[in-house]
């Protein structure tokens, strides 16, 4: 929420993107009204199998979309995973090694990324690897406050 607030103060654009289940919906198009994010979060559904690749995906097509407006500024990829990817987008394909080759074609836009990962400390490193993939840094939820989260956005922006 204090992200969204930030955003609201900068006159940036926020969208919401979930993956769960076997689907990545955006539940909240590009928008800057703080109130229509606010109702999105609250009604957040979380669990299931998590389809990583496809919300990466999504987000991607996204900012593609966003970047051939007429929109000001540079869009910002904040990823919030706890990088459990367990439902490929292509059937047959590992998971994770989707999720890294779809980085490392993503990362060719040099879209700036904040990679949090919010997963149990050692259970598994993907998240630590997208983060390589988009040249930055892993951070882990356990060490983030609001307002961290708030300068690390502020310090991708330049």
């Amino acid at each position: 929420l204090s992200l969204l607030d930030q955003a609201y103060l900068n006159r940036d654009k926020v969208c919401l993107i979930t993956f769960r289940d076997d689907e990545a919906d955006i539940v909240l198009p590009p928008t800057g009204s703080i109130d229509l994010a606010r109702k999105s979060l609250h009604r957040l559904a979380i669990g299931g199998s998590s389809p990583l690749a496809k919300g990466l995906k999504r987000g991607w097509e996204v900012i593609k979309r966003e970047n051939r407006g007429d929109t000001p500024g540079r869009p910002i990829l904040v990823l919030i995973s706890d990088g459990e990817a367990n439902a490929p987008i292509s059937k047959g394909v590992d998971p994770a090694d989707e999720v890294l080759a779809l980085c490392r074609t993503i990362s060719t836009d040099e879209i700036p990324a904040l990679v949090i990962d919010t997963g149990a400390t050692g259970r598994n490193d993907l998240m630590q690897q997208v983060a390589e993939q988009f040249r930055t840094v892993c951070h882990r939820v356990t060490h983030l406050q609001s307002s961290t989260i708030i300068e690390m956005v502020e310090s991708i922006e330049g």
